[in-house]
């Protein structure tokens, strides 16, 4: 019989085992992600786990973040998982038993139900994969958002891959490497922190969200270098640039990239990519992960995305409101909007 409770200190190990078997399971369904964000954003987090016989077969990571702005809400949260803020994914997952459909199951509705006690009125959930968990949700009255993502198959030879680069992305990483670009791996934290100036550039100037230098100077100590990928874009001695990756079973997930603008027309975004698709291949991974992209066309980053040959697939937010008289009470107080 499963049983569902919520996780405690001592279900690491456990907790990472499920993590590292469950085909659903990302990075950010590590414990270690867990902490980070705990520590990095203080983001209260509520995390289930489904037990077989005193054996962890299922985990479910949630992150109640509380509703800003909002004085008839205050003390009210959205479950997110992932948090969106950090835009990975989410959802629970579980390992290969002869139950896997009901393990599932038991932990979407253990969640619905424990976080309305703590105070959640909306869940929200986005699965990297996993038809089973989305066809669970969809049946219990969750609505779906747009999300895209793209999909690099590294299973593809590698000039296989070049092939379906559009060939003006070719043009700018061969442009990149002749104005002397380099990628090199960050291994301290004073080259982090230069990274991290140059992707915080990036989000100044699109007025867009990046968590502070603490989260990553957390993320950088907390994280196994096996797992966490930091690479620095380098030109004449001095990094322009850089990104933050993920490595977890057989996928490369890149989550933040940013140059500094003075050296854009280097093109060193376009060598960052193509260098990280190519080393990920050699290294024997089997797909790599663009990070997420809008759902409109005439974006700039889905047309940066879409030129490097990847899948696009929907890894949709479901929403489901579990607090009905609250969100009905906030609405009329709104003016019905």
């Amino acid at each position: 019989m499963i049983k569902v409770r919520e996780a405690v200190p001592e279900d690491k190990n456990g907790w990472n085992d499920v993590a590292s078997k469950s085909p659903s399971a990302t990075y950010a369904h590590t414990w270690e992600w867990k902490e980070v964000i705990e520590e990095g954003l203080e983001i209260r987090t509520l995390c289930l786990v489904a037990e077989d016989k005193g054996e962890i077969v299922g985990i479910y990571p949630g992150f109640l973040k509380p509703i800003a702005n909002k004085p008839l809400l205050k003390g009210k949260y959205v479950l997110f998982s992932p948090l969106d803020s950090t835009w990975d994914y989410g959802g629970p997952c579980a390992i290969s038993t002869n139950l896997p459909n009901e393990i599932v199951n038991d932990l979407v509705i253990h969640m619905e139900k424990i976080a309305k006690i703590k105070g959640a009125i909306s869940l929200r959930i986005s699965p990297f994969e996993g038809e089973t968990l989305k066809t669970i949700l969809m049946e219990r009255d969750y609505r779906t958002s747009a999300r895209l993502n793209s999909l690099v198959d590294l299973k593809n030879s590698e000039k296989e891959l070049e092939q379906k680069v559009r060939k003006k992305w070719r043009q700018y990483v061969r442009k990149a490497e002749t104005n002397g670009i380099q990628i090199e791996n960050v291994n301290n934290e004073a080259n982090l922190k230069l990274v991290y100036e140059a992707i915080l550039s990036v989000h100044q100037r699109e007025n867009a969200y990046l968590p502070p230098y603490s989260f990553f100077q957390i993320l950088f100590k907390s994280f196994d270098k096996n797992k966490l990928w930091v690479r620095a874009a380098v030109f004449e001695n001095k990094i322009i640039g850089g990104d933050i990756l993920f490595k977890h079973r057989n996928i490369v997930v890149e989550r933040y990239r940013g140059v500094f603008d003075d050296y854009m027309g280097l093109r060193p975004y376009y060598l960052m990519v193509w260098s990280a698709i190519m080393e990920s291949k050699k290294s024997g991974f089997e797909l790599y992960d663009l990070g997420g992209m809008p759902s409109d066309e005439k974006n700039g980053i889905y047309f940066f995305k879409s030129g490097w040959g990847g899948e696009i697939i929907n890894v949709d937010w479901y929403v489901k409101d579990v607090k009905y008289q609250t969100l009905k009470k906030l609405k009329h107080s709104m003016g019905g909007k």
